[in-house]
């Protein structure tokens, strides 16, 4: 199997709205829109993001950080990853909870915050080099790369 810095790719088709991710050899996939979900991806799929000291890897569904390796739980990796694939896109909390709750409608939509802190917290723990969250006032939250 072929692994790719999706990353790369988004960067270099983000104002095309197309996202190439190379799934296994020769076989290429293309996801056309604004948004990229977790839907759009296949367990199967090879994609690394890797941003400074931060790797997302996808089909291991693990993140390292400085190469180290950081223990997160499901719906923190699918947040993180959701921002990453989706650069500088603010998300607002609904937003997050359909796309990462699938019992939505029975949460309060401040479970996105208790997350992100959650995470930001693991996230600094790790002595990562950037803040891979930031948090758009009235908004929601994005991915700042």
């Amino acid at each position: 199997m072929k692994i790719v810095n999706t990353w790369s790719k988004i960067k270099s088709f983000g104002k095309s709205n197309s996202y190439h991710v190379v799934c296994k050899e020769n076989e290429k996939r293309v996801i056309t829109g604004s948004l990229i979900t977790l839907d759009d991806l296949d367990i199967t799929d090879e994609i690394i993001i890797t941003v400074l000291d931060l790797q997302i890897n996808y089909k291991q569904r693990r993140i390292y950080i400085k190469n180290k390796l950081l223990e997160l739980t499901p719906k923190e990796f699918d947040l993180l990853l959701l921002l990453a694939l989706n650069r500088r896109i603010v998300f607002t909390r609904e937003m997050l909870t359909d796309l990462i709750f699938s019992i939505h409608e029975h949460l309060d939509i401040r479970i996105v915050d208790d997350q992100v802190k959650t995470l930001s917290k693991k996230l600094r723990s790790s002595h990562i080099s950037f803040n891979p969250i930031r948090k758009v006032w009235g908004k929601g939250y994005k991915f700042p790369y």
